[in-house]
């Protein structure tokens, strides 16, 4: 199993839960003030301290480094992009030409129960 993993570049199991704890752990560091867990603290045990314990520890000077974002929603009829299209082929045609920058156009039929696609990006 481990040559598998190694062939299909697949992180180890203790590399792949390193890697899920140290997520979750910033996770919990870099909630805002309002959110509920984020008044929770770590307990520190004089008898035993735990390994998900000695992460944290180890990882508490890291935590400070990382960019905090405040999440916030949307609405679903807020537009975040805009979005044109025309029914004119020719008008389509002269408006694309005219257009700068990234450029995404799709195109979607349905014949015959089967969905075609196409996805066309224009980077400059």
């Amino acid at each position: 199993m481990a040559v598998v993993e190694a062939e299909a570049s697949i992180p180890m199991i203790g590399e792949r839960h390193t890697y899920a704890y140290i997520k979750l752990y910033i996770n919990l560091h870099t909630l805002p003030k309002s959110h509920p867990l984020a008044s929770l603290k770590m307990s520190r045990s004089r008898r035993y301290i735990s390994l998900m314990k000695r992460l944290a520890l180890i990882q508490d000077e890291t935590a400070e480094r990382i960019e905090t974002f405040q999440a916030y929603t949307l609405p679903p009829w807020y537009n975040r992009l805009p979005i044109g299209y025309d029914l004119d082929r020719d008008m389509v045609i002269e408006t694309a030409g005219g257009m700068e920058g990234i450029l995404v156009a799709t195109s979607a039929s349905e014949k015959a129960g089967r969905l075609g696609m196409a996805v066309l990006s224009v980077i400059p």
